[in-house]
């Protein structure tokens, strides 16, 4: 057997060259999450957040009808559909009070079985009752990136439109990916293909990758500056990551919070609870969105310094 002959000291160099090369990345991404983070703070992301808590609050009923109906009109069963839309809400908000789903179900069972509820003609109307969130969105983004509106009310209009109609293709799909796997069971022929699509839901590889791609396009798509693609996956990273961060440290509130809450709110403890997420998670997308647009707020604060300053003139 030949011998291997191992340069040690170029071994040595390529670990130190390594250790120099993660430390300048670590450097770099925390700076560019305290940058977002001020950008957050200085352009008042708190107070952007809360308006957008407001229409999703205003605009919960129709949007969750409107999802519903859409996506029994690809299962083919409005029970269906009620069950995994209830479902996947009850999971993405923590800690539900059960009476609360009794109730939206009851809501929305009553909605389904009116007349015509599944024609066309409603959904334009329940999606139109949602274009709230989305221009509030719009409206976020503007004041993130320190960019007016351009294009006039109709511009704004079509965007808010096209805004939801990606998140609706977006929470449909993972809802048909994630709740809806009979779906696949039942069309595809290949039982490999369906092992190997149960095999990335059930341990959250598909649900990483298509969130973290639909939020990278969405950041490169929504904001008016032009972003580039590593920034907007940055940004997609820093809301994914905050999302998993508090629903990993739930246990927090569980323990400390809850007992406070209870005696300050009764039984509407749990509505305040499902606020206080969405606004959580609203003020994580606009800190997303602050870290994907740093480097151009970075730009534009260079270019204002190295602008020269204005010769006076003197009269004659």
């Amino acid at each position: 057997m030949k011998k291997i002959n191992i340069d040690k000291k170029a071994l040595l160099r390529s670990g130190e060259i390594a250790e120099a090369g993660g430390y300048e990345l670590l450097n770099k991404l925390i700076s560019r999450l305290i940058r977002g983070l001020y950008i957050f703070k200085t352009r008042k992301g708190e107070i952007l957040s809360g308006s957008a808590t407001f229409y999703i609050v205003m605009s919960f009923g129709p949007m969750i009808l409107l999802i519903i109906i859409l996506y029994a009109k690809i299962v083919g069963n409005v029970d269906v559909a009620l069950e995994h839309v209830l479902s996947a809400i009850q999971t993405n908000i923590p800690d539900i009070a059960p009476w609360i789903l009794k109730s939206i179900t009851k809501i929305i069972s009553a909605q389904l079985s009116g007349n015509g509820v599944l024609n066309w003609v409603n959904i334009v109307i329940l999606g139109y009752g949602c274009l709230g969130f989305t221009a509030s969105l719009n409206f976020g983004m503007n004041i993130i990136s320190k960019t007016e509106s351009s294009g006039g009310v109709f511009f704004d209009e079509f965007k808010s439109i096209v805004n939801g109609a990606f998140i609706g293709i977006f929470l449909i799909t993972f809802l048909i990916f994630t709740s809806g796997l009979q779906i696949f069971e039942i069309y595809l022929k290949n039982y490999r293909l369906y092992n190997i699509i149960e095999f990335l839901v059930k341990y959250g590889i598909f649900q990483s990758i298509f969130s973290l791609s639909f939020f990278t396009f969405f950041y490169k798509w929504i904001s008016p500056s032009k972003v580039r693609l590593i920034d907007a996956i940055l940004g997609a990273l820093s809301f994914l990551a905050l999302f998993v961060l508090g629903k990993s440290f739930y246990w927090i509130y569980m323990h400390y919070m809850k007992k406070d809450f209870i005696i300050s709110y009764g039984n509407f403890y749990t509505l305040i609870i499902a606020l206080v997420w969405i606004y959580y998670l609203i003020c994580s997308f606009y800190f997303g969105a602050s870290v994907a647009l740093a480097p151009l707020s970075l730009r534009h604060k260079k270019t204002i310094m190295i602008e020269p300053p204005a010769i006076p003139t003197q009269s004659i």
